[in-house]
């Protein structure tokens, strides 16, 4: 098992979805995977790809996606909390800090 797989088991332990199924989305700048429950559930994993992620920074876009997901599901992606309530789940790597977010699963196509 590789480091990269390591992260992915520890941050879905924070969600309850350690029997989830991961699918690697295309992303720019961070890594990003659909997950898929057991029961059908789906959601979008996202791990900062920025080693110099600030949580506050991350913090205040939660709250701003929660907002904008609370008015139109559509237009944002609502982010789901962890296990103990917090919506950035940092897990520590020898390679340092790496910060991540579950949100609500936003059917769709990627924009070109």
């Amino acid at each position: 098992m590789n480091d990269h797989s390591l992260l992915l088991q520890q941050v879905l332990a924070y969600y309850g979805l350690d029997e989830a199924t991961l699918h690697s989305l295309h992303s720019y700048n961070n890594f990003v995977y659909r997950v898929e429950t057991t029961d059908k559930q789906r959601f979008s994993l996202r791990i900062s790809g920025f080693a110099n992620m600030k949580r506050r920074s991350m913090e205040d876009e939660m709250i701003w996606l929660d907002f904008v997901a609370k008015r139109n599901p559509r237009l944002a992606p609502r982010p789901i909390p962890n296990a103990q309530g917090e919506w950035v789940t940092s897990i520590t790597t020898p390679a340092g800090e790496r910060l991540s977010s579950l949100f609500a699963w936003v059917e769709g196509r990627e924009l070109r």
